[in-house]
């Protein structure tokens, strides 16, 4: 079989229900296998016949037709009857020698009493099928057979030859029931001295059917399963056959289990020597696993020398095996075998794990969606229009307090130290380093060393940070946070107002922060360094092997950067350093804040720092959310508290705000 490589990527690609195939030359013995499909072999025996083969879809029941029909001596004749959804379908394989008689009345008889379907080679001419010979014995017979028996009609089309020299001797013949539906036409890659034909017939098939369930017992719900069984049963009625009752007990067992055990999930695995994997290579397995088992059951000197010599052996054996399967096919190669199944086969020797096809039908428009998002979430139109609009008021002035900045000199403007670079390099132990002890991930991340250089002189310029920023802080972390804030309301009257700053690390405002480095004495050099960095940033999403195109991001601090957290807390300390009433304290976990009102009248300080901090979150362009639930802890003679809706029960309760 030259052409199984080319049948199977044609099974693989197309899914057709049957493939019908003539002159096989295998024998009863011969190794042929298509994956996902039944053979139904007729062998090829020496000075008689040539062997034909029906392979059909495994999900299509199919049994072979027997005896076959008389159509002549030394006519073979292979027979496969298909079990359809609504209907049956019998498929005849024919081949004619040139030197055979053909009979046909009893097969063309037949094919008016049920759907049948009939094709093959007749090596049959006349003036009927547009030969270009002259009309031989079996063209002669087959015009008129198809005169007398009627319901029986000629199905290819005469427009075109079927043979690479001419002449249409592939037929094929349907019922007529079937003509209606039927659609003939000629293979456009498949062929060898004749051309493949493709036939269509209108017919309904039944579904696949679904692959076992496999159980996740490990996650099983028993009391569950349980109470299921026993509810089930309680509702079936009680059956004296045997084997009813047997099927009532799996159907049973099989609803509860689905009831209270989920399903494992499907896994397509795929094994190593699977393109050269046979019932040998399964027996020497076999016999290596036994000796392993063995000598790990039973440790000792002889067992160990055992096992070392049946592992020689499989090695041998199937190294024999694999040279054996690569000679095979590469006598399968041809004129006729493509580029793209000779790569695909090289692969799948070196390769185990084949590629997956994109899961998604068209992946480059999803990247481009997918772009076009995450570009939407960093505009400014997604700010609030009072943010806006103060954002916009501020920044001529801004902008000219940067431009000022960047040409006065500063302290930070001298060259990159070698200390500098030694402490910023990323240093990995997945390469061995050259001479200059440089590694592949040194060079690969080259910009995060310099990003790296940038945080060192903007730590080292800038000072500690505040001392109510607890994020992005290596000497802080969110539990000082909760201590900071417990040590606030302890032992104290008071209340906490919780708010999120909304998409704050997507809409931060470069200008505003540069603005705050600027008001923080950075200058010259290092802040220009910080301006290049937010400028004209853009960004493309790569969705299963497609690329979208970049788009721009005006806004934000890129996630994943070493800059983006100590630029980020520096646009948070602006929220910081404003006063917000004596005895009210913010703290700020990254985009998380809290207002703590440590004192008596809290009701009345809320309402104006809320004001005050929504204010001072206008002019640096962040957003803040709907306010989230305050906690308050207070005495009973604040629960009548006019300002507040709804009264508070008890020393600790939970109410909401609003602005």
């Amino acid at each position: 079989m030259s052409k199984l490589p080319l049948l199977q990527e044609i099974a693989a690609r197309d899914r057709p229900h049957v493939f019908m195939l003539q002159e096989t030359l295998l024998g009863e013995r011969s190794p042929f296998r298509l994956q996902g499909y039944t053979t139904h072999l007729l062998p090829h025996v020496r000075g008689e016949t040539r062997g034909c083969a029906i392979l059909v879809q495994d999900h299509i029941a199919s049994t072979v037709c027997e005896p076959a029909p008389f159509c002549g001596t030394d006519v073979e004749v292979h027979g496969v009857r298909l079990q359809l959804a609504e209907s049956s379908l019998t498929v005849y394989n024919i081949y004619r020698g040139a030197s055979a008689a053909l009979e046909l009345g009893d097969l063309f008889s037949q094919a008016t009493r049920e759907p049948v379907l009939i094709g093959g080679d007749f090596n049959a001419h006349h003036d009927l099928l547009q030969s270009p010979q002259r009309s031989n014995e079996a063209g002669r017979h087959i015009a008129l057979v198809l005169e007398e028996v009627a319901g029986v009609s000629l199905l290819t089309d005469p427009s075109g030859p079927t043979h690479v020299r001419g002449g249409r001797l592939d037929l094929t013949f349907v019922s007529d029931p079937l003509m209606g539906s039927a659609c003939w036409s000629i293979h456009p890659t498949l062929m060898s001295d004749h051309y493949a034909i493709v036939v269509e017939l209108g017919l309904a098939c039944l579904p696949p059917p679904e692959p076992p369930h496999r159980w996740d017992v490990e996650r099983a719900d028993w009391v569950a399963f349980e109470r299921a069984l026993v509810r089930l049963f309680s509702s079936s009625h009680h059956l004296s056959d045997l084997e009813s009752f047997a099927d009532l007990v799996a159907s049973v067992f099989g609803q509860a289990a689905s009831e209270a055990i989920p399903q494992k999930r499907r896994s397509a695995r795929v094994y190593r020597d699977r393109w050269f994997y046979c019932d040998r290579v399964r027996e020497l397995n076999r016999r290596l696993n036994a000796a392993r088992r063995d000598y790990r059951w039973r440790r000792g000197s002889p067992l160990r020398r055992r096992l070392e010599a049946v592992s020689r052996h499989v090695l041998v054996e199937k190294r024999r095996i694999r040279e054996e399967a690569l000679v095979r096919w590469c006598r399968t190669l041809g004129a006729h075998t493509t580029l793209r199944e000779m790569w695909r086969r090289l692969r799948s020797f070196t390769n185990p794990r084949p590629s997956c096809p994109p899961s998604h039908p068209d992946p480059v428009s999803e990247a481009d969606r997918l772009a076009k998002h995450f570009a939407d979430r960093s505009a400014s139109h997604n700010l609030p229009r009072s943010v806006g609009a103060t954002l916009e008021g501020l920044s001529d002035s801004r902008a000219a307090a940067v431009r000022e900045a960047c040409s006065q000199p500063d302290e930070a403007d001298c060259p990159i130290t070698v200390g500098e670079l030694l402490a910023a390099l990323r240093r990995r132990a997945d390469t061995a380093p050259g001479l200059n002890g440089l590694t592949y991930s040194i060079l690969a991340h080259a910009g995060d060393c310099a990003e790296r250089v940038v945080r060192a002189r903007l730590s080292w310029r800038l000072g500690p940070l505040h001392p109510r920023i607890f994020a992005y802080h290596r000497k802080r972390n969110a539990a000082q946070c909760l201590a900071s804030f417990l040590g606030e309301l302890r032992g104290r009257v008071g209340m906490a107002v919780f708010l999120d700053l909304e998409e704050a690390f997507e809409l931060a405002n470069p200008l505003v922060i540069l603005s705050a480095l600027v008001a923080q004495g950075i200058g010259s050099r290092l802040l220009s360094w910080v301006q290049d960095f937010f400028l004209d940033r853009a960004a493309s999403v790569c969705f299963q092997g497609s690329f979208s195109p970049a788009y721009s991001h005006p806004n934000g601090t890129p996630q994943g950067s070493v800059l983006s957290p100590i630029l980020f807390n520096i646009l948070v300390e602006g929220l910081l350093d404003v006063e917000y009433g004596r005895g009210v304290t913010l703290l700020a976990y990254a985009d998380d804040l809290v207002l703590v009102f440590s004192r008596r009248d809290c009701y009345t300080q809320a309402n104006e720092a809320l004001s005050r901090l929504y204010r001072q979150s206008a002019e640096l362009g962040l957003k803040p959310a709907g306010l989230h639930n305050a906690v308050g802890r207070t005495p009973s003679s604040l629960c009548d508290d006019p300002q507040i809706p709804g009264g508070l029960d008890g020393l600790e309760a939970e109410i909401r705000l609003s602005c």
